[in-house]
């Protein structure tokens, strides 16, 4: 089996472009998953036992139920793991993420500092929104932030291409904020999405990303220009599965009698990281401006608005 060439160079050019690599692996974990062309399939990575941390949110936290069992009070995972978190390739996986999480906090504090300003900026907003103009943009609000975190995770736990992703629907569950707020009624079109084909047409139509990017500019034409950048961004490197997101983790060895390839789903400290931290802060903070001409006044009495001037310089 050959790969065309140009499959082989994309990971190189990708590099030089936007994800060049870093030989220091030692912050934090690489999880590879390799296949060679060869009738049976390499057994999947081990780790040690795993453990699992608690899950939080805005505006209100909760532990996931079975199906048809009352909900009870949320429950605490303390120090040992439940009995059904055995080492299997899954709980490997999520133990993983949440190791680089804590290690990415510890080596990277300027990085991780930013972004905890950001959430506290959009913590604070959150807590103090009382008879919004408009519900559904205010809960479109809430999915952005619900989003950033998921982004800041997914970031420091060295998932890359999948933050892009994330990155994308922060993005635009703030702009779908901003535009419902700016044009009334088009709340009941994004509701009506599913009623019917000529529904979901028009969802697409009023929604789509000119008439977004237009709505932005109306308010500040630089931070569109910022808007449409994050979002190509976003959409080329994990939004969309288009190449640059796919190349960042593969590698790929032709030998003559097989062809090897890996690929990385969680990135190692590298300027891979260092970059997808960069971008989730970038995003946070294009996020906060949109919301902001959603709620003006609020920004600038809970100090936002100077907060999103302190936290945005060198980004």
């Amino acid at each position: 089996m050959r790969f065309h060439r140009s499959y082989l160079c994309v990971g190189p050019l990708l590099a030089c472009a936007l994800f060049a690599g870093c030989k220091d692996k030692d912050a934090v974990k690489v999880y590879r998953v390799s296949k060679a062309e060869e009738p049976e399939a390499p057994a999947p990575p081990h780790a040690s036992a795993p453990g699992v941390s608690g899950m939080g949110g805005l505006p209100q936290t909760g532990t996931p139920t079975d199906a048809g069992v009352p909900a009870g009070p949320p429950s605490q995972v303390t120090g040992n793991p439940p009995p059904n978190w055995e080492a299997n390739p899954l709980s490997t996986f999520l133990q993983a993420t949440h190791n680089n999480q804590m290690v990415t906090a510890a080596r990277k504090r300027v990085p991780f500092s930013r972004l905890s300003q950001i959430d506290r900026m959009f913590v604070r907003v959150a807590e103090n929104i009382v008879n919004p103009a408009n519900i559904t943009a205010i809960n479109l609000f809430y999915r952005c932030h619900s989003a950033f975190r998921a982004a800041c995770g997914a970031s420091m736990a060295g998932q890359v291409t999948e933050s892009f992703a994330l990155n994308r629907s922060c993005l635009e569950n703030a702009a779908y904020a901003l535009h419902i707020q700016d044009n009334p009624g088009h709340d009941m079109i994004w509701w009506e999405r599913n009623s019917s084909k000529r529904h979901k047409q028009a969802v697409r139509d009023t929604f789509a990303l000119g008439a977004l990017r237009a709505t932005v500019s109306k308010h500040d034409s630089r931070l569109s220009a910022v808007f449409d950048e994050l979002y190509e961004r976003a959409i080329d490197f994990g939004g969309h599965p288009n190449q640059f997101g796919v190349a960042s983790g593969m590698s790929i060895t032709e030998g003559p009698e097989r062809t090897a390839i890996k690929h990385t789903y969680l990135h190692a400290n590298s300027i891979q990281m260092d970059i997808t931290l960069k971008t989730t802060a970038q995003v946070g903070i294009c996020a906060l401006r949109l919301a902001q001409f959603m709620m003006p006044q609020k920004f600038l009495l809970l100090g936002v608005r100077d907060g999103i001037l302190n936290t945005e310089r060198g980004l």
